[in-house]
């Protein structure tokens, strides 16, 4: 295993940009980027969205079980289409 450290005073961008340009100045390329900030925002965002749709299911799961076993009671008639609605987009 090899293990090799430069250290700079240059930000990630800067640092990215020249590792970049030597690399190919030694004829060597970049295949792909990975950026792992954007990635991780971009995964808690769908996680979030995730839970907050299970979340409203839940909810919409209780109430119709609540409206539907006591519409009568209630005077209320069912109410369908509910779940359809219930996604954060």
């Amino acid at each position: 295993m090899v293990h090799y450290t430069v250290e700079t005073k240059l930000n990630v961008h800067d640092a990215v940009n020249t590792l970049e340009k030597v690399l190919k100045s030694e004829q060597f390329g970049v295949l792909w980027q990975f950026d792992i900030r954007t990635y991780l925002n971009e995964l808690m965002t769908v996680n979030l969205k995730q839970m907050c749709n299970r979340i409203i299911n839940k909810i919409i799961n209780n109430l119709e079980k609540f409206f539907f076993s006591n519409y009568e009671l209630l005077g209320l008639m069912a109410v369908s289409g509910m779940r359809d609605e219930a996604k954060i987009k």
